[in-house]
């Protein structure tokens, strides 16, 4: 009962013997000679060898390529999307040899013809990135960089 008190309500020893009616000195003696027993088990999300079981089953290599590789997802989304830890994503982007090549690959993933042709008709890029799942700053960003049609918000002097 004091080791989890201690380790789940995270109390000093002195908060400890406050709450059970006894000195933090005798909280320190019993915890000197009683150490804790051995954590149980990490939680099914940190189990290493269940964990990558549990992405590859809910993973399997066309779909993880498409959130991977065509999505352009991070590793942390499809971790949290499946349920698992990033380090068994990881290991999934090795088992199935997957990698992006290149340095900000993703903005290459965009017709750049079909964005030129809707921000000359007037969209914003709030909406285009609403549709495309890009960030409005990198549909901002590829508008100024390929020097595209439409209005700019005026800068602050």
């Amino acid at each position: 009962m004091l080791h989890r008190l201690i380790r789940d309500e995270g109390l000093t020893a002195a908060q400890a013997g406050r709450r059970l009616g006894v000195s933090h000195d005798a909280v320190r003696f019993v915890l000197q000679e009683l150490p804790a027993p051995p954590a149980g088990a990490k939680s099914a999300k940190w189990e290493r060898g269940a964990t990558v079981r549990r992405a590859r089953a809910a993973l399997p290599r066309d779909k993880f390529a498409r959130f991977y590789l065509d999505e352009y997802r991070t590793l942390k989304w499809i971790a949290k999307h499946v349920d698992v830890n990033e380090e068994a994503i990881k290991v999934l982007v090795r088992e199935y040899g997957m990698s992006r090549e290149g340095k900000a690959t993703r903005w290459r993933q965009i017709d750049l013809g079909w964005l030129r042709d809707q921000r000359a008709a007037g969209r914003t890029c709030r909406e285009l990135a609403e549709e495309t799942g890009f960030s409005l700053g990198m549909i901002s960003y590829l508008g100024r960089r390929h020097d595209m049609p439409g209005q700019r918000p005026a800068r602050k002097a």
